[in-house]
Order: structure tokens, then C-alpha cells, then sequence
């Protein structure tokens, strides 16, 4: 058995473990399997299986598909999803009280670990918040550039290059900005009906909080699933 083998076993067992205490009054039945390094958490009950993947692009930014196999509609809204990270009681220090896989390493409880609450932004609000960053982020990477080209030109014709190559930078800033923006039209969890036989997928935005785990509890149809998400290597 190699190394790495026994990394990924001694991983599940622990993610098995923190979902245990996770979810010591929940009877479901939790699961993980590995994606590019990272656990992908899935649970089926009463016909409903939910799938949080962490892997596209990290555990503050988790993609969320829910299979409705239930025979019944329901809706599905986001709104309800509540986030925590776990922290080392009478840890004042952020950065060392949310770093718990030493908690772990050591065999200690989950159980005796305290809940902080984080934020888990609404589509309007995380739209809103990307827009604002990616104006500021191209306009104030854009005066930078155009103050030195003005530098550099020394006639009249580096001077319109100058006001081209600034153009063109607006334009391309512009386009990305509205990329990203229709991926958050597309793909941020919003209100929905699932029908019986669908499958929906979406993400969400945890803020950012220095910590390398959270627990995602997400209800679904009168269904409470609690997972488990780490981002340890």
C-alpha cells in the first residue's frame, strides 16, 4: 500500500469522523469520494440526493447539484443555507482557532469544538459585490498602465497609442467583467422548483473566513443535510 494510498484512507476516515459529529442526531447516510485532491460530499434520503463539490474552485466557493428522485415537486431555496467553520475553544487567534486538522491529528472530538457562523452571500448581493471588485480592479489597474505609457511617449503619436492601447484595455476589462457576471446569471443558486426527475446544479459564495473546513447545512424539502467540507492536502 503506498503513501499515498494511506494519506487518502487516514483523510476519509477522518472526514467520516467529523461527519459523525457533524451529524451525531442525523440517521443519513454521508459520502466522499475524491476530486482533484479534494472530497466531494454526497447524500441520498427520501429520494433526494445532494452533491456539494467543492473541487472547481474551493470550499468558500462550492458547486451544489440536488437530484429529485422524491416523486414529488418541491422548491428549493437557497436562502436557507447556513454556513460555520469550526473553531478551537478559548483560541483567540483566528488564523490558529479555525485551523482544526491538528484537533484531528491529535484524536480529540469534534464534538468538543464550537461553531462560528459565516456568511453565505445571496445571489443579488455576491452579483453586486463582483461587479463593484471588477470595476475597481480594471479601472485602477488601467490608470496605472495609461500613466505609463504617458511616461514612456514623447510625441504625438506615442500619445495615440497611448489613448488606443487604454481603449482597448477598457474594452477587454468590460468584456471579462461581463463574463463573469453572466456565470453568476447562470450558475449562482437561486430560488427554484425541482420536478420530480430533475436535476439542478449551482453554486455558492461562503465569505472568506481562514479557515481550510465548513459544515454546509442545506435543507431541501423539509430535509435538513449537514456536510462536512475540508480543504485539507
Amino acid at each position: 500500500m503506498t503513501q499515498k494510498t494511506i494519506k487518502r484512507l487516514w483523510m476519509a476516515a477522518a472526514c467520516l469522523m467529523l461527519t459523525i459529529g457533524a451529524n451525531a442526531s442525523d440517521n443519513k447516510d454521508y459520502k466522499y469520494f475524491i476530486r482533484n485532491d479534494k472530497h466531494v460530499c454526497y447524500c441520498t434520503s427520501g429520494g433526494i440526493t445532494v452533491i456539494v463539490d467543492p473541487s472547481p474552485a474551493g470550499i468558500c466557493q462550492p458547486a451544489i447539484t440536488i437530484i429529485n428522485e422524491s416523486g414529488s415537486d418541491f422548491v428549493f431555496e437557497p436562502r436557507n443555507i447556513k454556513a460555520f467553520t469550526y473553531g478551537i475553544p478559548k483560541q483567540k487567534n483566528i488564523w490558529e482557532r479555525r485551523h482544526v486538522k491538528m484537533w484531528f491529528d491529535c484524536g480529540y472530538s469534534p464534538d468538543k469544538l464550537e461553531r462560528d457562523s459565516l456568511e453565505v452571500y445571496s445571489y443579488e448581493k455576491y452579483h453586486r459585490l463582483t461587479s463593484r471588485n471588477l470595476w475597481w480592479g480594471a479601472f485602477i489597474g488601467n490608470v496605472i498602465s495609461t500613466v505609463a505609457d504617458g511616461v514612456a511617449a514623447s510625441d504625438k503619436n506615442g500619445y495615440y497609442w497611448m489613448i488606443e492601447r487604454s481603449q482597448r484595455r477598457n474594452e477587454q476589462s468590460s468584456m471579462l467583467r461581463n463574463k463573469a457576471l453572466k456565470q453568476i446569471d447562470d450558475s449562482y443558486w437561486r430560488a427554484n422548483t425541482i420536478f420530480d426527475g430533475e436535476e439542478h446544479y449551482g453554486f455558492i459564495v461562503v465569505k472568506e473566513s481562514l479557515s481550510d473546513q465548513l459544515v454546509l447545512q442545506i435543507p431541501v424539502n423539509g430535509e435538513l443535510f449537514e456536510f462536512f467540507v475540508q480543504d485539507w492536502k
